[in-house]
C-alpha cells in the first residue's frame, strides 16, 4: 500500500494551492504510479524466487487497486498484491512464512512428471464430480464387519480392475494408501495405484520469501522520483 508523506508535499502545496483538483489528481497518479512500478518488480522477480508454471497467471493474479483522484489525499491509497484463487492462495505462504491451508494438492503425476507442468484437465480434482468413491460399495469386511471404509476400497478397486476402469477415482480411508484422487495404471495383471490429488495433504512451513516487500524496495531504490514528479505534474496541468 503507498500513502502520500505531507511533509514532502511543501512544494507541490504552494504550486496547485489555486488548484486543489489538480492537486489531487497529481497525487493519485504519483501513488498509482508507485503501484504498478511494484508490479513489473514482482513481476521479474516471482519467477526468480519460486515456480511459475504459468507466467500469463502469474500476471493475471499480480493486481493493483488504484488510488482514487479526486478526494482528501490524506487517505488516498493505491494497493498492490497478488489475488487469491480457489486453488491458489496468492503465494501468500511465501510472503508470510505461513503454512499453506489449501484442502488438497496435486502430485508430479498429475501435472505430467514435472514440477513446472501444468495439473491436466482430467487429473483436477473437481466439486460436484461423480467419482466412484469406496462408500457405493458395500460389502462386509473378513471379520464380518459390515461397511467398513477400508473393505470397501478394495472392493471398489477390485471392481475398477475387472472392469478396466482408466479415469480417477477417490479413496478416503484405505489402509494402503493415503487419502486422495488415483487412477490404476499399469498392465492387466500388474495394477497399481497412482496418486493425482492428495485431500488431506501435510504442509511443511516453506522458507521465506517476502516477494511482495522486496518488490516494493527494488522500486523505490531505482524509481527517479524528480523525474516522476516532473511527468506527472506536466500530465496533469495540461488535463483541462
Amino acid at each position: 500500500m503507498f500513502q502520500i508523506d505531507m511533509s514532502d508535499m511543501d512544494f507541490l502545496i504552494r504550486l496547485f494551492r489555486k488548484m486543489p483538483d489538480k492537486f489531487e489528481r497529481a497525487v493519485g497518479m504519483m501513488l498509482n504510479e508507485f503501484a504498478f512500478e511494484t508490479r513489473k518488480e514482482a513481476i521479474n522477480l516471482v519467477p526468480r524466487k519460486m515456480t511459475v508454471r504459468n507466467k500469463g497467471f502469474m500476471k493475471r493474479s499480480l493486481v493493483v487497486k488504484r488510488a482514487a483522484l479526486r478526494g482528501d489525499i490524506r487517505f488516498m491509497k493505491s494497493e498492490v498484491g497478488s489475488m487469491q484463487r480457489p486453488r491458489f492462495t496468492g503465494w501468500k505462504e511465501q510472503e508470510l512464512g505461513t503454512v499453506s491451508e489449501r484442502p488438497n494438492v496435486a502430485t508430479l503425476a498429475a501435472r505430467g512428471g514435472g514440477r513446472r507442468g501444468i495439473v491436466k484437465g482430467r487429473f483436477r480434482l473437481r466439486r460436484g464430480q461423480n467419482y466412484p468413491d469406496p462408500i457405493d460399495y458395500p460389502g462386509e469386511s473378513p471379520r464380518g464387519v459390515s461397511g467398513d471404509e477400508s473393505h470397501r476400497a478394495f472392493i471398489m478397486l477390485r471392481t475398477l480392475s475387472r472392469n478396466k476402469y482408466k479415469k480417477p477415482f477417490l479413496i478416503r480411508r484405505y489402509r494402503k494408501a493415503q487419502p486422495g484422487l488415483y487412477r490404476l495404471v499399469g498392465g492387466a495383471n500388474n495394477k497399481r495405484l497412482q496418486m493425482l490429488q492428495a485431500t488431506k495433504p501435510k504442509f511443511r512451513r516453506p522458507k521465506r520469501v517476502k516477494w511482495l516487500r522486496r518488490a516494493r524496495g527494488k522500486m523505490f531504490a531505482t524509481i527517479d522520483l524528480n523525474r516522476t514528479w516532473a511527468k506527472t505534474m506536466k500530465r496533469v496541468l495540461t488535463i483541462r
